[in-house]
């Protein structure tokens, strides 16, 4: 033993001697929001930053300030971030002190311009905070210290040759050879017992990825099948909805639907699209004019199925962010987000409201007082007395119904502040072509309600297995003149066609509105659920400061409003 740690200690001194010495010198960037942003953002750009810091489209460009090629900064600098401050250092290592410090100050140089680049779109800047200073002495270990690493290394080794070392057995040093030891007898493993079954092997789930419009399309009868066996699907989560959608809003290369499979039944889906900004993210097909974001689940399968999709998504994502917005609480996503192994957030995102599906004379005796119940009893008798009639208009009805309907909210929007894309082709082609399919299905109901012969006001009812939505309406602005209480109006014929089979709730959807609240709706907070893999956590970091300062501005903005005496809806 001591003769190893004798060698070790020679040998580790020989080394340090003969070494070339190496020299380390660091150089610091820090991340600093601009007007439109603030500290959390910068935050999550540091971590980022830092990620790309060592990439080839910065290292190229450090090559020219370094005066060496690309391939020794690839070996020499490398990049580090803090959790707590919106700092990268950028170290590098040389045989000589200049050009440690040189190539350590040319990639933060070079980094920094790339973030300059793209300030516009993350406010956030990167700049220099500390120069490289040239290293005074080397950063490689001292001849006395190789030694005693090489003494301690030689001295462990010569214990565990001591310690494995063979013992005394029968036919060594310590004693005669003994009799060998027979044969163990083989024993045959007994036959299956006549009628009883194998054990079932275990279920193994595949995943896809789909890229391609036209499988999409391909994928109806199974998409729907598996929708119609999640109970928590909402009708925004309906292949005809999202296939439409896409043929109106998707770009091309960036369709992502993930399956889950076992054998061949489609056992879950998760419905999705590559979007490059404000972070490279995998987000929901649907966009801002769907109000729920989902996935799809077979309820009979139990986690496994959601494991499945759970790596399915986990490799799909590869570089990307998974951020699934507007998720209903109790949705099929969150079983996923159970089961995804990686870094993840969940955060507030809409508020919905929420009504039982229940006939109007339920909701009606809701109603906080007397008085309430009887003003709507009073504006249930002045739509009779108008005269106005409402209908189911049939599946072959449906497509000039919903032009009408379009025309009407024009009209009962002009001059106001109306969503702009309800107005454009683009949705009425989606909405005629989904609403159209979906009254075929079941899933949709278009209603019309007339005055004498005129339609004045069409609504557009989405259904699902356990909720019902009213999507969008259009009204005749005489309606109003004619004191008529189109709210009422329409809740009336909607609660008369959801109320049915295991459909618990009437949702109001998205938005907060004062006239919604009459009703006393139950508030419901829509989540988001960020996803991402251990090498993608600063987008992470990147999306979670977004939204914080998303949601100050907000509140900035309500309390202006409170100020002023805007109020808000």
């Amino acid at each position: 033993m001591a003769s190893c740690a004798l060698a070790g200690g020679l040998l580790g001194g020989t080394y340090g001697l003969v070494s070339t010495p190496e020299y380390t010198a660091t150089s610091y960037v820090v991340a600093v929001p601009t007007e439109k942003s603030d500290p959390v953002a910068a935050l999550g750009f540091a971590q980022a930053y830092g990620r790309v810091a060592t990439q080839l489209a910065v290292l190229g460009d450090a090559q020219v300030w370094a005066g060496v090629p690309v391939a020794t900064l690839r070996r020499s600098v490398r990049a580090e971030t803090s959790p707590d401050a919106p700092m990268v250092s950028v170290t590098a290592t040389s045989d000589r002190p200049g050009r440690a410090a040189d190539m350590a100050d040319a990639v933060a140089r070079a980094l920094t311009r790339h973030a300059d680049a793209s300030a516009d779109d993350t406010r956030v800047e990167l700049r220099q905070f500390a120069r490289a200073t040239e290293p005074a002495e080397p950063s490689s270990p001292s001849p006395a210290l190789t030694g005693l690493v090489g003494a301690s290394a030689g001295g462990l080794l010569g214990g565990l040759g001591l310690l494995v070392r063979p013992a005394g057995r029968p036919g060594g040093p310590s004693g005669p050879a003994g009799p060998p030891r027979p044969p163990r007898p083989y024993r045959a493993r007994p036959a299956p017992r006549p009628g009883r079954r194998r054990p079932r092997a275990a279920v193994t789930y595949t995943t896809e990825l789909v890229t391609d419009a036209g499988r999409f399309a391909e994928l109806a009868a199974d998409w729907t099948g598996l929708y119609r066996r999640c109970a928590a699907a909402t009708p925004f989560q309906s292949h005809a909805w999202l296939h439409s959608w896409w043929l109106s809003y998707g770009r091309p290369g960036r369709l992502r639907l993930v399956l889950a499979r076992d054998g061949g039944d489609l056992v879950g889906a998760a419905p999705l699209m590559r979007v490059h900004r404000p972070v490279p993210a995998l987000v929901p097909l649907g966009g801002e004019i769907s109000d729920y974001g989902d996935v799809l689940l077979d309820d009979a399968r139990g986690p496994e199925a959601a494991a499945a999709l759970a790596r399915g998504l986990s490799s799909a994502a590869a570089t990307a962010l998974v951020d699934l917005r507007e998720v209903r609480p109790g949705a099929a996503a969150e079983r996923v987000y159970d089961r995804w192994h990686g870094p993840r957030r969940r955060v507030d995102d809409s508020l919905c409201l929420e009504l039982p599906a229940v006939p109007l004379a339920d909701l009606v005796a809701r109603l906080p007082s007397a008085k309430a119940q009887q003003r709507v009893r009073a504006k249930l008798r002045k739509l009779d007395a108008l005269g106005v009639k409402s209908r189911a208009v049939l599946p072959d009805e449906v497509e000039p119904a919903l032009h009408r309907l379009l025309e009407l909210h024009r009209l009962q929007w002009a001059g106001r502040n109306v969503t702009a894309e309800h107005l454009r082709g683009r949705f009425r082609e989606h909405l005629v072509r989904s609403v159209g399919a979906m009254v075929r299905a079941g899933d949709a109901v278009v209603t019309e309600f007339r005055l004498a012969d005129e339609v004045v006001a069409v609504d557009v009812t989405l259904l699902a297995r356990r909720l019902a939505g009213g999507y969008l309406y259009g009204a005749h602005p005489g309606l109003r003149e004619r004191r008529a209480d189109v709210a009422v109006m329409l809740l009336d014929a909607c609660a008369g066609q959801v109320c049915d089979g295991e459909r618990r709730t009437l949702s109001l959807l998205r938005g907060n509105e004062p006239y919604k609240h009459h009703w006393r709706p139950r508030p419901v907070v829509n989540r988001r659920l960020l996803l991402a893999r251990p090498h993608t956590a600063p987008l992470l970091a990147v999306a979670l400061g977004g939204a914080a300062a998303r949601r100050r501005g907000k509140e900035l903005l309500r309390r202006q409003r409170e100020r002023t005496g805007g109020g808000g809806t």
